[in-house]
């Protein structure tokens, strides 16, 4: 089911606003809202290029958590994922069914005894900052992923893989240990990241939390303690987002983010 919201009016007479305010107020609404509007179908960043209003209009979100820097390799609050999920892609993704589908990799196979995975990656696909993703990108995010020290949370369910290797600059393979029925689950959770960009861990890790660089439908513009504000990924592999930017604000109390106003500004608590 997709669905489809007008954020601006391009009728505005005498200065005044020609739809309402919208506010959403829901305590925990934040994860299924981001998941729900943001992505238009479930897991699916690529829906949201469905509808292309013109001129092309910033969401403007509302809300007064602290947010986290986005960090691929450990989610630590619920604003996180869904944020991630537009600058990151993975592997693969669920599709609107719960059934997993080609993200990263446009195609994999599964070897009879279910212990070893191939997968075939989109060629063409570029990070933000302009270089080509290929399996040495998806293998060293996969490495990193397994760090217990760096991805507490993302290498347990790894810890299953015997062996990752590199079979062409489109294509990687994974071992495991033994049969594991919802390994896809475990690469799910996996973004994939530029290599060159962390090659010298862990150091490269703080600079690379203050710009993170995906191949996401939306490219990561600036965080402060204001908010964070993405813009929209105009060479996007599956086409141009529908939305220009996303703008998330954070306000220092419940009071004040709800006596905010903005042409498309809805709140999130």
């Amino acid at each position: 089911m997709k669905l489809y919201f007008e954020w601006h009016r391009s009728c505005i007479k005498k200065g005044k606003r020609t739809e309402k305010l919208m506010r959403l107020k829901k305590a925990g609404f934040w994860p299924f809202f981001m998941t729900m509007i943001l992505l238009a179908e479930p897991w699916n960043p690529s829906v949201i290029l469905a509808q292309k209003p013109e001129p092309l209009s910033i969401l403007q979100l509302g809300t007064y958590r602290k947010l986290a820097p986005l960090n691929p390799f450990e989610v630590s609050d619920t604003f996180s994922t869904p944020l991630m999920q537009l600058v990151f892609n993975r592997l693969v993704r669920y599709d609107a069914q719960g059934q997993f589908e080609p993200d990263l990799a446009k195609d994999w196979k599964i070897s009879e005894d279910g212990k070893t995975y191939t997968f075939f990656l989109r060629e063409g696909v570029r990070f933000h900052e302009g270089t080509e993703c290929t399996a040495e990108d998806a293998l060293y995010s996969l490495k990193l992923a397994a760090d217990p020290v760096l991805s507490p949370s993302l290498s347990e369910p790894l810890k299953i893989i015997q062996e990752m290797k590199v079979i062409s600059k489109f294509s990687l393979e994974i071992k495991l240990r033994e049969p594991f029925a919802p390994f896809l689950l475990s690469l799910w959770r996996v973004y994939i990241i530029p290599k060159k960009n962390l090659s010298n861990m862990p150091a490269d890790l703080q600079n690379f939390l203050k710009n993170p660089i995906g191949t996401g439908p939306f490219i990561f513009s600036h965080q402060n303690a204001s908010g964070i504000q993405l813009k929209t990924n105009l060479d996007y592999f599956e086409g141009q987002p529908s939305l220009g930017g996303v703008d998330i604000r954070v306000y220092s109390d419940k009071d004040q983010m709800w006596s905010a106003e903005g042409p498309s500004f809805l709140i999130v608590s």
